[in-house]
């Protein structure tokens, strides 16, 4: 609902009533949809900076970004662990 919500708000559709926000609420409409990867790489680089052994690279979103790909890419959950990073560590210094 919330990203019908902003989708109407953006492109200013005016003809979208409450009616229709009810509908989607029970599933008998759709309107707009989150791209699932984009939160989970979001939660990925909160939690990637959040770790304080991540500070040892001087560009750490470039780091965050390249063990994500190996993370995407794998059968592995898509999410960040301290675990990940210890394997990892040394392929990004």
């Amino acid at each position: 609902m919330v990203a019908t919500a902003k989708a109407v708000k953006e492109s200013g559709d005016e003809s979208f009533t409450l009616g229709d926000l009810l509908d989607i609420y029970y599933g008998k409409k759709t309107y707009a949809t989150y791209d699932k990867s984009a939160l989970q790489w979001n939660k990925y680089v909160k939690d990637f900076c959040a770790d304080e052994a991540t500070g040892i690279y001087s560009e750490r979103l470039k780091a965050a970004a390249a063990l994500w790909k190996i993370v995407r890419e794998s059968d592995m959950k898509k999410e960040y662990s301290h675990d990940l990073f210890e394997k990892y560590k040394d392929m990004f210094l």
